[in-house]
């Protein structure tokens, strides 16, 4: 029977192997006999013998850093999908998306009219005048909403939003 030497660990932390001590290998020897029933009437022999194996080289390989394990890189990977998906969502929303739901969807601000400038009927103006800016405003009116109900039937999920946004505005 071969046994193997003993492991061992220095202070450095180096592994290393050391050969077992004539008691030990002694006390192997008296256990084996008794577990296989020696009997030397019947001609049983056993031999000890220790010797080293051969040692598993990954168990010498020096321990990887932590950035080079294969866990970490894994993790890393995974976690720098989710960094760029991120990032790629906030450049749609603040670049995109929001600039489009701004210009197309909320109400456009115009600046008051200013009097005796064109365009913009004056105070001593005739309802001539006045009707045809109420006209245009009508018609400004009538274009924004057809506009509006193009886009919801395009993509419903941004008229969603934009009422959500409106409706948590109003109510905070």
């Amino acid at each position: 029977m071969v046994v193997n030497y003993r492991g061992t660990l220095s202070a450095q932390g180096k592994r290393g192997t050391q050969a077992l001590s004539a008691t030990e290998l002694e006390q192997i020897k008296n256990l084996v006999k008794e577990t296989m029933g020696f009997s030397a009437e019947r001609g049983d022999s056993l031999n000890v013998v220790n010797s080293p194996f051969a040692s598993d080289p990954t168990n010498d390989a020096p321990e990887l850093p932590w950035w080079r394990q294969p866990e970490n890189i894994e993790m890393a990977k995974t976690l720098g999908n989710y960094l760029l998906l991120g990032a790629l969502a906030l450049f749609l929303w603040f670049a995109v998306l929001r600039p489009l739901l701004r210009k197309h969807l909320l109400p456009a601000q115009a600046a008051p009219p200013v009097p005796g400038k064109e365009g913009a009927p004056s105070e001593d103006a005739g309802p001539e005048a006045q009707a045809q800016e109420q006209e245009r405003q009508d018609q400004r009116h009538l274009d924004n909403t057809k506009y509006a109900q193009e886009i919801a039937a395009k993509d419903p999920q941004v008229v969603a939003m934009l009422m959500k946004h409106w409706m948590d505005e109003n109510n905070g």
